[in-house]
């Protein structure tokens, strides 16, 4: 069943900008710097994006916050909905233009989109995907009993797995998937992933052992092969995350693995989650109110 209800509040919708503006601060002057490449063309472009967002948005957030109140007076019980709308009618222009003349496009939000977001009581809790595209549920469930059994888990699906890994040590998932042939290892790491965002990195590098990925004849860890996966694989990871475990992207962004052939197209992954963001809130700003999808079991769809 699908229902249109309003947000929660003006002011739960502020707070919404104000932690997407500490997001884009902390992509532009943590993440960005470890991604870019010092001789690649696309770092102007990049660069200048990420400046432009960074600072509008947290511009739109103080503004929302009533720290910048459009109006001489603002309300004590905090922004009203006619200063939302005020604000991003604001801010909206120079956004997108810097969008479209830099590095993203003038996208629609779809519906899908809007119905992917529900308010968990505290936050909006996102379901995006820009370059990784969601996992029908079925494969999901399958790869998930798959990992369970490889751990040893009681799991009948994806949920079931991500509720299980909770009480199981990160180091005993690490040595489980550093056993994994090459291939094994790929495929349930791209898995675990969506499954679980707030996995330990060390899971997703490549498996050292002794029927890891050197015997598996994809050469040394340090191939092109294996490089190049282990690359995208952690983008994949900075991807996902971005969506609700932000807080995970630079420790992401810093390990040695990431700087395979795929780091080139990490900033856009993750800065193209942001954007992404940031039209879900313009829209619900612009109509006042908050789709929310009920479902049974509708937490794994949220960790895309």
């Amino acid at each position: 069943m699908i229902v249109q209800s309003p947000f929660p509040s003006s002011s739960d919708l502020s707070g919404a900008f104000q932690r997407l503006g500490n997001e884009l601060t902390d992509f532009r002057d943590r993440v960005l710097p470890r991604l870019l490449d010092a001789d690649g063309p696309e770092i102007e472009a990049f660069a200048w994006a990420a400046t432009v967002m960074r600072d509008h948005s947290n511009d739109l957030s103080w503004t929302l916050a009533g720290r910048q109140s459009p109006f001489d007076e603002p309300p004590e019980s905090g922004p009203t909905w006619h200063q939302v709308h005020a604000a991003v009618a604001s801010a909206r222009a120079v956004q997108d233009w810097a969008a479209r003349r830099h590095l993203l496009c003038r996208r629609v939000v779809s519906d899908e989109e809007l119905l992917g977001c529900r308010w968990d009581g505290r936050r909006v809790v996102w379901s995006l995907s820009a370059m990784v595209m969601p996992w029908p549920p079925s494969v999901l469930d399958d790869r998930g009993r798959e990992i369970a059994e490889w751990l040893g888990l009681d799991a009948k699906n994806a949920n079931d797995l991500r509720l299980a890994l909770q009480d199981v040590e990160s180091r005993r998932v690490v040595r489980v998937f550093r056993r994994m042939l090459f291939h094994t290892f790929y495929r349930l790491a791209q898995t675990i992933i969506r499954i679980a965002p707030d996995i330990r990195d060390a899971v997703l590098l490549v498996p050292t052992g002794r029927y890891g990925a050197a015997a598996s004849g994809k050469g040394s860890r340090d191939s092109a092969g294996v490089t190049g996966t282990v690359s995208y694989l952690l983008g994949t990871a900075m991807e996902v995350r971005a969506n609700n475990h932000f807080g995970m992207v630079w420790r992401t962004a810093v390990q040695r693995e990431a700087r395979g052939n795929w780091r080139t197209f990490m900033p856009g992954q993750v800065l193209d989650v942001l954007y992404r963001k940031w039209q879900v809130l313009v829209e619900f700003a612009d109509r006042g109110v908050m789709p929310h999808c009920v479902v049974q079991n509708m937490d794994t769809n949220f960790v895309r």
